[in-house]
């Protein structure tokens, strides 16, 4: 997952990234750290999916992370009482996948997204979760649609 970071800068085509527990502590900066650039000067809108509890990055390393990060749009949630391998199982997919197309859909031009059709529309624009339980049913149902037409 952290090599994804360099990707952000290299692949002109990425409108957006979604990073799932990314590993950003001071263990991690050891292997990956060279991948950390892409992500603090890539412009695209990002959100940070973390557990409360994750075992590689604290709660402070994130934020001072997303403060340096380039770009408007920086968002983070945390999901409560979850460690970093909690929030990878199935958990989980539902309420990740909800979140991730909440943020897309309010960050991507209404074209971008085939789920809405040609005219758009939904709910685009508002402000940013941070609250995990903000994911909805129908969200989820959503996610796994766009997941099985891909």
């Amino acid at each position: 997952a952290p090599i994804a970071g360099s990707a952000l800068l290299s692949l002109p085509q990425v409108s957006a990234s979604i990073s799932v527990g990314y590993p950003f502590g001071w263990l991690a900066a050891l292997g990956f750290g060279r991948h950390f650039g892409g992500v603090y000067h890539s412009r695209v809108p990002k959100l940070f999916i973390m557990g409360e509890t994750d075992e590689f990055t604290s709660q402070e390393v994130l934020q001072r992370v997303v403060v340096k990060a380039s770009g408007a749009t920086n968002e983070v949630l945390i999901v409560p009482a979850v460690g970093h391998f909690e929030l990878e199982q199935p958990s989980h997919d539902g309420l990740v996948a909800a979140e991730t197309l909440k943020f897309l859909r309010r960050m991507l031009p209404p074209a971008a997204d085939p789920s809405r059709g040609a005219g758009g529309g939904g709910d685009v624009g508002g402000g940013g979760s941070t609250d995990a339980a903000d994911a909805t049913d129908a969200d989820a149902a959503d996610a796994a649609d766009a997941a099985d037409a891909a």
